[in-house]
């Protein structure tokens, strides 16, 4: 069994992680209902993720990287007739991996009334730490564990390389945002592949707005500052760019996270060029890099396709692998970027 895990995606998707939630243990005892359920499954401050067998839910997981216990796994659930299966165990080693990243401490809770999830936990390298006693309902106790690579003070993971990715689609069943999910799947290891799912919420670039910037903008900002290449896969409408990509463009003239930024163009329904043609130029004009080697068409026109399809696909998964390995060589091997004033024109 090979699981495709993802961040969660949609209202539709947390609303199938409620009523998986509901219906298991140990959240029925815990008197987690599927109202409550859904109330975690959409709490921002938190990373969820979803995991699927082909097109079944598979499970979930809700990560706490915030607070006291930073690095904390909220939330492991796996769907009933895939326990025994290796899900569990899948989903703790993606929680695991994804924590140590950035900290040194995996920690995590296990209903005393639950022993199987226990056994797991203990067969995977977890300490028993400590007993809250009544903690969540009366009668029962929650256990911590943890797993360790070493104290907080000093910790220093490997530097990985982040990746940016932006769709010029608002669709669901959008080709060029499955193909950038899959992106994430293909990368090379030591690179994270981020899907950026707010352009829809930027509001139409007006240079008015700028003095007061829009919480939006700011936070659109933030993820393209902190990235160290952008992946942009667009369609093509009219011969043009949509102006959904082409707005969050727009935003970035005037500041500088643009400026000397790698970019890889994506081109999900080939022989489609024109909006490809204009990307390019754009990119030139707000002085990012354009890195050739790395921007590739991948013919997704007309199929019914998602990630894990890509992904399965020799005959696709293997060029877009490549092209992911170029575009790591061309950052690890880029010097600096432009000085801050090079580059972009003035707005009008």
């Amino acid at each position: 069994m090979t699981l495709l895990i993802r961040p969660l995606a949609g209202p539709a998707e947390a609303e199938a992680c409620a009523r998986l939630m509901a219906a298991s243990e140990p959240w029925i005892t815990l008197g987690r209902g599927f109202e409550a359920s859904l109330r975690v499954l959409t709490d921002a401050a938190r990373e969820r993720y979803v995991a699927f067998d082909g097109e079944r839910l598979a499970g979930f997981l809700i990560l706490n990287l915030q607070g006291a216990f930073v690095g904390y796994v909220q939330t492991v659930c796996v769907a009933s007739e895939m326990r025994g299966r290796g899900a569990g165990t899948a989903l703790v080693a993606f929680a695991e991996e994804r924590i140590f990243r950035e900290h040194p401490n995996v920690f995590l809770c296990v209903s005393s009334f639950n022993p199987g999830a226990r056994r797991l936990y203990e067969r995977l390298g977890y300490t028993f730490v400590g007993e809250l006693a009544d903690y969540l309902v009366a009668g029962h106790a929650e256990l911590l564990f943890r797993k360790s690579r070493g104290p907080i003070v000093g910790y220093g993971p490997p530097r990985r390389l982040r990746l940016l990715a932006l769709a010029g689609s608002l669709r669901r069943a959008s080709v060029n945002t499955a193909l950038l999910r899959a992106c994430a799947h293909l990368a090379p290891a030591g690179v994270e592949v981020v899907l950026y799912e707010g352009l829809g919420t930027l509001p139409l670039f007006n240079p008015d707005l700028e003095a007061g910037e829009p919480a939006a903008v700011t936070d659109f900002r933030v993820h393209v500052r902190g990235a160290d290449g952008l992946l942009i896969s667009s369609p093509e409408y009219a011969h043009g760019v949509p102006g959904l990509l082409k707005n969050a463009l727009d935003w970035l003239v005037g500041g500088f996270e643009f400026i000397g930024k790698p970019v890889a163009l994506l081109n999900a329904t080939p022989p489609a060029t024109w909006a490809q043609a204009s990307l390019a130029e754009t990119v030139t004009v707000m002085s990012g890099r354009l890195v050739q080697e790395a921007s590739l068409d991948v013919p997704l026109r007309g199929r019914k396709i998602d990630e894990a399809g890509i992904v399965a696909d020799p005959a696709l998964a293997e060029p877009v692998r490549t092209a992911l390995e170029a575009f790591t060589r061309a950052i690890e091997g880029s010097g600096s970027p432009p000085p801050p004033g090079s580059g972009s024109p003035p707005r009008g």
